[in-house]
C-alpha cells in the first residue's frame, strides 16, 4: 500500500506539530537518543531539529555539531537574541552586559562552516554545498546588536582553520575579534594520543584555556600576547581594535566569572 509513499508538506506540518506539543514531555535518554538520529538525518524535521538544539547541553550537542539543517541564520538569531517559536532558547543580553562568544569549527577562505564533520565537508561547504557563518554576516549580527542595545563589550573567538576571514568585515563599536589563525593558514591540532589515533585538542584553544585556568584577571594585550608567542603552528590575531578600544584597560575577568 503506502510504504515508501513521501508525505505530503502538510502531513509534515501535522507530524510537527504534534512533535513540537510531545517533545518536552520525552524523557531526556529518549529525547538524546532522537537528537543523536535526527544529527544524522538530512531531512529531518527542522523544527524539531530546532527544539532538540535548544534542550540541555548533552541532548543539543549532537544536533549542534553534525547537523546540516541548523543554518548560520540560526546560530546569529540564537547570539542576537532573537527568540521565536523555533528558537525558543537564546542568548538574553543586555546593554550592560559582557558578551564572551567561542566559535569552533571547519574554516575556509569563505567563512566558517556550520555543522561540518570533516575538514573535507568543509571544503565542499565553502564551495557553496553547505552554510557558511561569513565575515560579513557576523559583523552585520553585531552592528546590529549594538543598535539594539545587545552588549556592552563582546570577545569573539574563533578556533578554525583561516579564523581570521571572521574578523576582517566586524566594525561594530565593542566588539574584539581573537583568532587562532590569519584568514591565509590552518590551525593545527595539540597533544596527540597514539592509543586514539587522534589530535585531543586544538594548540591555540588549549594555549588559550590553559592560561585562563589559571589568570583571568589580566588584561586582554596581555592574554593575546602570550598566546601568540606560545602557539607555533599559526599566527593568532586580532581584529577591530580601534573598535574595541585599548586592550589594555580591558580584563578578562569582564568576560569570565571566577
Amino acid at each position: 500500500g503506502d510504504r515508501g509513499r513521501v508525505l505530503t508538506l502538510h502531513e509534515r506540518a501535522l507530524i510537527n506539530d504534534i512533535l513540537d506539543i510531545s517533545i518536552q514531555d520525552v524523557a531526556r535518554p529518549v529525547r538524546k537518543a532522537l537528537a543523536e538520529k535526527l544529527a544524522a538525518s538530512t531531512n529531518a524535521p527542522r523544527e524539531v531539529t530546532a527544539l532538540l538544539a535548544n534542550d540541555e547541553f548533552d541532548i543539543a550537542s549532537p544536533i549542534l555539531l553534525n547537523s546540516g539543517l541548523l543554518e548560520d541564520e540560526d546560530l546569529m538569531d540564537i547570539v542576537a537574541g532573537k527568540a521565536s517559536e523555533r528558537l525558543p532558547h537564546v542568548v538574553e543580553s543586555g546593554a550592560g552586559d559582557n558578551l564572551y562568544v567561542y566559535l569552533v569549527g571547519h574554516g575556509g577562505s569563505e567563512g566558517v562552516v556550520i555543522a561540518a564533520a570533516s575538514a573535507s565537508e568543509a571544503t565542499s561547504a565553502v564551495q557553496g554545498e553547505s552554510q557558511v557563518l561569513s565575515a560579513e554576516h557576523l559583523g552585520r549580527t553585531f552592528e546590529a546588536m549594538f543598535d539594539a542595545g545587545r552588549y556592552r563589550r563582546t570577545l569573539v573567538v574563533v578556533e578554525a582553520c583561516h579564523g581570521g576571514v571572521l574578523g576582517t568585515a566586524m566594525h561594530a563599536p565593542g566588539v574584539l575579534v581573537l583568532s587562532a589563525a590569519n584568514p591565509h593558514e590552518n590551525s593545527l591540532g595539540h597533544n596527540y594520543d597514539p592509543s586514539l589515533r587522534a589530535w585531543l585538542a586544538d594548540e591555540f584553544s588549549f594555549t588559550l584555556h590553559r592560561r585562563l585556568a589559571g589568570e583571568r584577571t589580566e588584561p586582554v594585550r596581555a592574554l593575546y600576547e602570550h598566546v601568540y608567542h606560545q602557539v607555533a603552528g599559526s599566527h593568532v590575531s586580532v581584529y577591530n581594535v580601534a573598535g574595541f578600544g585599548d586592550l589594555d584597560d580591558v580584563s578578562m575577568a569582564e568576560f569570565i566569572m571566577p
